[in-house]
């Protein structure tokens, strides 16, 4: 059995996945672009026909690319969108934009938060913000009536769980009376008259020293929904760390409205580290749960494929071209052929014995528009793979698909 060489792209390198993936739609462009330019040039040697045959044949092979197989492109810009935030995310942040005390973050985070929109009045909960600002505006898309933007900024000596919590509970109350009512709304469409308002919060935290269960509690988003959110940040200037959740929630862009945390930790860079979150030099990166970055390109979409029950084209491809009564492991798939009729079966190794096969059999073959194996032929091709698989040292579990 061979197994690929290959061990890269990984997906932890997320951006040049996306360009692997799409490569050969994008290749084509140049063909088009080249063509354009040099139009004139090319009727001297061309008829019309022909040139027109260069534009459109590129075209068609990019939607063919794109289009057979839209939901894995879907699913895997989905998985590496998710391990780009991961990738952004951090145990905890260091800057020297703010000095190195409490005092200094107050007067350096105050100067960035009197460019995030109106000063607003705290009301009597206790403890006070230092600081409230609010912003709001239109939004452009039908997902949301309204955008709320607000920052909150607290300053203590020590700030142990029973503070922290007093602090979140101000938070909350200051926030209650900014928040808009879309009954007065004016200028709207209908759709927007039916979509909610999305609020975004950031609860900014200055403490000389923190109590050792703070980083934790930060992490626990605080009334986190789609819409609404209270996102804390905790500074703990003896140690010159600021603790807070940075890993931005996917979103597909046309495909629903911008999360309002994400709106939120643009609070935060902006009102805490002018800007950008101070990456550089900083690997305290936090566990991934959902994705696994040191798996390749090549083995998600394999991956993909075989959940799916779908055969990606290189193997249809290379299932073509088996001898008839031949079997062939490549990549994730067995290719063998029956009379005319190619097949490629997925496959994959158990993980506790390396000599153990799970194996999916279908009836629709991969050749000749996918005309299906008959009751006999389908028979026959599991016995000669039992066989092959016998002399091969295999033991194997066969799953018959009932397509």
């Amino acid at each position: 059995m061979k197994k690929s060489k290959i061990k890269i792209p990984k997906l932890k390198h997320p951006t040049l996945c996306k360009i692997i993936m799409y490569a050969p739609a994008l290749l084509l462009l140049p063909i088009l672009i080249l063509t354009a330019i040099f139009e004139e040039e090319l009727k001297v040697f061309l008829p019309d026909s022909a040139i027109v045959f260069l534009i459109l044949v590129p075209m068609v092979f990019a939607l063919v690319y794109l289009l057979h197989n839209p939901f894995m492109f879907l699913c895997m810009d989905v998985t590496l969108e998710g391990i780009r935030l991961h990738l952004k995310d951090r145990k905890f942040f260091k800057t020297s934009k703010n000095g190195s005390s409490r005092t200094e973050a107050e007067k350096n985070i105050i100067r960035r938060m009197s460019r995030l929109g109106y000063t607003c009045l705290p009301n009597k909960a206790s403890p006070a913000p230092l600081l409230i600002k609010f912003y709001s505006h239109y939004s452009w898309t039908v997902f949301y009536a309204r955008i709320e933007k607000i920052c909150l900024l607290y300053s203590v000596e020590h700030l142990d769980t029973e503070l922290y919590s007093r602090i979140i509970s101000s938070a909350s109350s200051n926030i209650a009376p900014l928040h808009g009512d879309k009954a007065k709304m004016r200028f709207i469409d209908k759709q927007k008259k039916k979509a909610p308002i999305a609020s975004a919060a950031a609860v900014i935290i200055l403490a000389d020293s923190i109590d050792e269960r703070i980083p934790n509690m930060v992490r626990r988003n605080v009334g986190s929904f789609k819409e609404s959110v209270i996102l804390p940040c905790v500074m703990d200037a003896s140690s010159g760390r600021y603790y807070f959740d940075a890993l931005a929630d996917i979103h597909m862009l046309g495909l629903s409205g911008k999360p309002a945390k994400n709106y939120a930790l643009e609070i935060i860079k902006k009102a805490v580290f002018g800007g950008r979150l101070p990456l550089k030099g900083n690997n305290n990166l936090c566990e991934m749960k959902n994705f696994d970055p040191e798996v390749t390109l090549g083995e998600a979409i394999a991956e993909f494929n075989f959940n799916e029950g779908k055969v990606p084209f290189i193997y249809r491809m290379l299932a073509k071209h088996v001898k008839y009564g031949q079997f062939k492991f490549r990549g994730n798939y067995i290719l063998c052929k029956i009379r005319k009729k190619a097949m490629a079966f997925p496959y994959r190794i158990d993980s506790e014995d390396p000599k153990h096969l799970h194996i999916t059999m279908s009836k629709k073959s991969v050749s000749y528009f996918g005309k299906n194996l008959s009751k006999k032929e389908l028979e026959t091709l599991t016995t000669q793979l039992k066989d092959f698989l016998d002399s091969e040292g295999f033991s194997y579990n066969i799953h018959i698909q009932s397509n």
